[in-house]
């Protein structure tokens, strides 16, 4: 299918990439985010425009959105997207659980 520049754009700005963590809570990653890293290496690797690096990335993740999370699991840290993610569904948790029953503990000086 063939999509504009703006309806890669408009989906984008309507889309988030989701996981959940090892306690139960959802996090949401704008997808965004996610072109933006991917247009950025490709724009350096292989010097090719910034836009067409973005209109690549979003086609192929438009087209295949199994390439999103491969994209963000094999080429992200932590560090790329923990100013970007938010947690939108934190209602598994068992807090009682987690203080009586904790996955690590230790003591750090404040």
């Amino acid at each position: 299918m063939k999509y504009t520049f703006l309806e890669l754009l408009q989906w984008q700005d309507r889309t988030a990439y989701t996981f959940k963590d090892k306690i139960g809570r959802e996090w949401a990653l704008p997808l965004r985010i996610i072109v933006f890293n991917r247009s950025s290496y490709y724009t350096k690797i292989d010097g090719i425009d910034e836009g067409e690096a973005m209109e690549e990335s979003l086609l192929l993740f438009k087209e295949d959105i199994g390439e999103i999370e491969d994209w963000a699991r094999n080429n992200m840290d932590w560090e790329d997207i923990k100013n970007y993610a938010i947690i939108i569904n934190n209602e598994n948790v068992d807090m009682q659980d987690s203080w009586c029953n904790p996955e690590e503990t230790r003591l750090k000086k404040l």
